[in-house]
This record gives structure tokens, sequence and C-alpha cells, in this order.
């Protein structure tokens, strides 16, 4: 399955939200993130207010998606979370 990518966060002096330009969400919805210091402690969260949810776009699957560089690797390092069904239930 491909992912889009919905929301980002980048990391220079300060974490930095990132919505890529095409993205509708960011008009509906609002994400937090913290200071990168570590793939265990980073965290981004994405929430889409019940009222302004579209069901046929927003209910859908998502998961998070975190690369950056190792100071023991010169390669980038990738780390994926489980993919999360987000379903709407009346």
């Amino acid at each position: 399955m491909d992912f889009e990518t919905v929301v980002s966060i980048f990391k220079d002096q300060t974490p930095q939200i990132q919505w890529p330009v095409s993205m509708s969400l960011q008009n509906r919805s609002s994400a937090l993130g913290s200071e990168i210091k570590t793939p265990s402690s980073a965290t981004l969260k994405l929430t889409i207010d019940w009222y302004s949810a579209l069901c046929s776009t927003d209910f859908t699957v998502y998961k998070c998606k975190m690369s950056g560089f190792s100071s023991a690797e010169s390669d980038a390092v990738t780390q994926e979370t489980n993919p999360v069904t987000i379903i709407y239930t009346g």
C-alpha cells in the first residue's frame, strides 16, 4: 500500500510542522510535534476534528514514518509504525 505524506516535522533549530502544498487536510486538522532527539522520544500527533472530517477521504489508513541521520551511521535511518485504520461508526 502506498502512503501519501499528510504532515511532517522538520528539525532545524526548533521543530517545524510542514504540510504538503496540495494537502487539503491542513485546513481541517491540526498537528503537534516534539523536539526530535531520539526515535523513541519523537512525537507527531495529527488530529482531525470530527466536524471537519470528510468521510470518503479521511477514514483511511495512516502510519508514522521517521527518517533521519544517525551519528553512528552514514546512511539515513528510517523507522515506521504499523498502519492504523481510521473508521467511522455511527
